[in-house]
């Protein structure tokens, strides 16, 4: 259904990505709403986000930084080199990494800064609760407690991921200027342990989704409500527009799902 609507003309082929929802939300519900004669709107609007893992596409297994700590990190790819700012837009950063090698890059992070935490605390545990030696045993993650040594684990060459490096920490003070135009630095990356998290493109959220009035109605391809048929939360289409901001569509759900209950109970007396 995704491919389907691919038709924006932003998005490259989406066939092959996986998605950070569970497998059962396949479109059910549209289909559904069609079937009874509802009519669709921004079915075309898709996001993406690039924080899926690189197993699964799960939003799963990253050390807690990786999260809210934009300002302590870097990207880079299997070079070892920058490749997109990183505080950019989602669509700006997912359009990025699906062109590089094997759509996969490498969020990197030092042992500096206000938001590390001590990877060897048997207390420490990932964004989703898994401690980093399960993270380690099972690939997802790179460590070492030299740049040096964390290169050659990912198959980069040493030399070009510290003069990454560098040139960030460059840009850190001041004294140069990012090509990427990256605005957000707090910490300059110069102590071990090193970490890096493979990570990789995956389907987020889609904008589009059954017609509704501003009262939940479901539409027909006429723009008229269809008689007993009401919608609310992600199934719907038209309310966030082209690049939905993260925390909406919990929003999205409370206020419509209210909406429509209002709605239905008017309706019915």
């Amino acid at each position: 259904m995704v491919q389907g609507n691919n038709t924006s003309g932003k998005w490259p082929d989406l066939s092959y990505l996986p998605t950070t929802n569970r497998i059962c939300a396949v479109g059910d519900g549209i289909t559904m709403a069609v079937s009874a004669g509802a009519s669709l709107t921004d079915m075309d609007q898709i996001q993406l986000l690039y924080l899926g893992n690189s197993t699964d596409g799960q939003l799963t297994k990253y050390p807690p930084r990786d999260v809210n700590g934009t300002d302590q990190i870097i990207f880079v790819n299997k070079q070892g080199k920058r490749f997109v700012r990183e505080d950019g837009r989602r669509d700006e950063i997912c359009l990025a990494v699906m062109g590089q090698e094997d759509g996969v890059f490498y969020m990197l992070e030092s042992g500096d800064g206000s938001l590390y935490t001590d990877i060897h605390d048997p207390s420490w545990r990932s964004a989703d609760g898994f401690t980093f030696e399960y993270l380690l045993n099972n690939g997802c993650v790179l460590t070492d407690e030299t740049l040096e040594g964390l290169a050659e684990k990912a198959g980069m060459d040493p030399a070009v991921l510290q003069e990454t490096v560098d040139s960030f920490n460059g840009y850190v003070s001041g004294t140069e200027e990012d090509p990427f135009g990256r605005t957000l630095y707090s910490t300059a990356l110069e102590h071990g342990p090193w970490v890096m998290t493979p990570r990789q493109v995956s389907i987020h959220h889609t904008m589009g989704g059954i017609h509704i009035d501003t009262e939940c109605r479901v539409l027909n391809e006429e723009g008229a409500p269809i008689e007993g048929l009401y919608a609310a939360g992600e199934v719907t289409g038209g309310i966030h527009g082209a690049n939905r901001l993260g925390g909406n569509a919990v929003v999205e759900t409370v206020v419509f799902g209210k909406l429509a209950a209002e709605t239905i109970g008017t309706d019915a007396q």
